[in-house]
């Protein structure tokens, strides 16, 4: 009696890789979306560089942690 304890080999790595460049492709979108927006957003708020690097600064780290949380599952009872 023998069983085979390997772990499963992915048999489509080429799917893996075009749906991990999809993830990166919407991340990277979504941060020239906010660098588009600068213009409009100093102008409603106002405020100089700095401010307007915080902005970035912050809805990127936001975003990145909404990302994390997003891809965790809850515990199975």
């Amino acid at each position: 009696m023998s069983t085979d304890n390997r772990p499963a080999v992915d048999a489509r790595p080429r799917a893996s890789l075009a749906v991990a460049m999809l993830g990166f492709f919407v991340v990277a979108l979504d941060a020239q979306i906010v660098n588009v927006a600068l213009p409009a957003i100093r102008n409603d708020l106002g405020g100089g560089l700095s401010g307007l690097q915080w902005v970035v600064t912050g809805y990127t780290l936001m975003f990145y942690a909404l990302q994390l949380f997003a891809g965790t599952s809850p515990k199975s009872r």
